[in-house]
């Protein structure tokens, strides 16, 4: 960046200083080899630019079955029509397999994860799909007031301003995995497994179990936020446990056996073509075909070496439910 080589000591300060704009210089990469192009592209900042959570959805044909694919990069409430339309696009395709890719998706909101379960999904509206658990002092209080049922998430037909979700009614969908997938990625698959039948392809994900609500400086009892203060607390308070209780994956949720595939810098492909790796992998799942043969296995050699921080903020579950 602006002529100098990043390095695992100098990488945040390059990229995420004071400086206003920065020139990143591309490189080509070859038999393991990184050599400077000539490429350069510049950037600047800006304050509160928010990315579309939804980067790719598409209908693919393969082998017979018509697969709905989307990348999905973040639970984040002001793309929820936008995900519920994407829904409605699938259903007007006539789906049969879904693929949902969470690779990069760091987490969010527990309410935008529930309502992608209930798209997915739709037969178990009503039901349990995530319940939080507190310490044993706070379980026990509540338990002994029969007062419980504000801890569980139900799968919803309708997102809170009444609109209709798009639900597929699906027995079985395929997630794709990296160690970025955390937090409502993980819960996504973890609220889905007691129900559907979870696919889960490529990495063991980040092992994000926990969640937290946010505190504000109120300066009254209606929940008015004090105008002079810009910060706010968002202590850990819960763990996150599906209609089975099964909350214990902190190490992280493991791909099922024999989909265990890491992304590879020399072969990483193209988002959302049938031929990138992952994707090719659980397209040769559908069809009852196995694409690992043709798929390069080595390890991604900056797997997991440097975070992004605006990922390492987003692992975190955002609960909108305070204590009664």
């Amino acid at each position: 960046m602006n002529g100098t080589d990043l390095t695992i000591s100098n990488y945040r300060s390059l990229l995420f200083g004071d400086n206003s704009s920065y020139t990143l210089n591309m490189a080509d990469y070859s038999n393991s080899s990184i050599t400077p192009n000539g490429v350069d592209v510049t950037l600047t900042k800006v304050e509160d630019f928010q990315d579309d959570s939804i980067h790719i959805s598409k209908t693919i044909s393969a082998g017979g079955a018509k697969i709905g694919y989307l990348m999905y990069n973040g639970f984040v409430g002001s793309f929820d029509q936008n995900l519920n339309n994407v829904f409605a696009g699938f259903k007007l395709d006539n789906i049969t397999d879904l693929v949902i890719d969470l690779r990069y998706n760091g987490g969010g909101l527990l309410s935008s994860c529930a309502y992608l379960a209930g798209m997915i999904s739709g037969q178990f509206t009503g039901e349990i799909f995530a319940q939080n658990i507190y310490n044993s002092k706070l379980m026990s209080y509540y338990h002994t007031r029969n007062n419980t049922d504000w801890m569980k998430y139900l799968f919803v037909s309708e997102m809170s301003d009444g609109t209709a979700l798009n639900s597929l009614n699906l027995n079985r969908v395929y997630i794709l995995t990296s160690k970025r997938s955390a937090s409502a990625s993980e819960l996504l698959i973890n609220g889905l497994a007691p129900h559907i039948q979870v696919v889960q392809i490529g990495d063991t994900t980040y092992g994000k179990n926990v969640g937290s609500i946010t505190v504000y400086d109120y300066i009254d009892n209606n929940s008015t936020k004090n105008p002079d203060h810009t910060y706010a607390l968002q202590p850990i308070i819960f763990k996150v446990a599906n209609s089975a209780g099964f909350s214990d994956y902190s190490d992280g949720l493991t791909p099922d056996a024999g989909l265990l595939l890491k992304e590879d810098i020399a072969n990483l492909g193209v988002l959302g073509e049938v031929t990138e790796p992952l994707l090719a992998l659980a397209i040769g799942q559908i069809n009852g075909t196995s694409a690992r043969s043709a798929i390069r296995t080595t390890e991604f050699p900056i797997d997991n070496a440097i975070e992004d921080p605006k990922m390492l903020s987003r692992q975190n579950l955002v609960s909108e439910k305070q204590l009664p």
